[in-house]
């Protein structure tokens, strides 16, 4: 009998044994699994967060997001569709009908201009104003089907060696919050492109010292309107 509750006694302390050992590794493998899982869950926040708040997914080829790759885009489209619109411009310039040809407006405005810039309205040529030369100017080459909502000063000057040049300024919206410029406040900063045309090889070149111009007030016929002008303008 003895035997028996001897054997009996081992074996339930042997049984106990076995289930502390049981015991304590499963909390040593709990502790071991949580610490994992927080690690884990750790680095998955972290990627979501860094994700976030990335501006877009990098392009392999031109190592650009793809915030930067759509102002690309629309920069090389808004740049297009100008020097179309001045390659019209030239060509309605050479057009021998007097309804039609706008060579005598062009030569006006290089024999009346008294610098290059847009610093006054000498030889200025406006699209905000109502003359005869700009409305055959929208009307013939569409303007705001081309450059949507844009607006553009033009001017004609001849350099030190004679040659004629004409100077194109353009606004569009797209660049200036969408904003057209008749909605703006004169003396507010406008971005715009402007373009350097020699009148005689209708060769285009884009100038950049009058990337940031401002929004001046043009009294015509007394019709007032917003034109682009430099920044020094008086």
């Amino acid at each position: 009998m003895w035997k028996k509750l001897k054997s009996r006694g081992a074996e339930t302390v042997e049984y106990a044994i076995v289930l502390a050992c049981i015991a304590a590794f499963g909390l040593m493998f709990s502790d071991n699994l949580t610490h994992t899982l927080e690690t884990l869950m750790g680095k998955t926040n972290s990627i979501i967060t860094n994700g976030s708040t990335d501006k877009g997914d990098k392009d392999n080829e031109t190592d650009k997001d793809d915030t930067e790759d759509e102002k690309d885009k629309l920069e090389q489209e808004i740049e297009n569709k100008n020097l179309q619109w001045i390659q019209n411009l030239l060509a309605c310039s050479k057009e021998q009908d007097p309804k039609k040809g706008f060579g005598t407006y062009l030569d006006n405005s290089i024999k009346t201009r008294k610098d290059l810039n847009y610093t006054n309205n000498d030889g200025m040529i406006d699209s905000g104003s109502n003359s005869v030369f700009v409305n055959r100017i929208e009307g013939m080459l569409k303007t705001n089907e081309t450059i949507s909502g844009s607006s553009w000063a033009f001017a004609g000057y001849t350099d030190k060696d004679g040659q004629k040049y004409y100077n194109v300024s353009i606004y569009t919206p797209a660049k200036n919050d969408g904003k057209s410029l008749a909605d703006l406040q004169a003396g507010a900063s406008i971005k715009t492109d402007v373009y350097k045309v020699n009148a005689a090889t209708g060769v285009v070149e884009k100038v950049n010292d009058h990337g940031s111009q401002i929004v001046a007030v043009r009294t015509d016929k007394g019709k007032s309107y917003n034109v682009i002008r430099d920044n020094d303008y008086k």
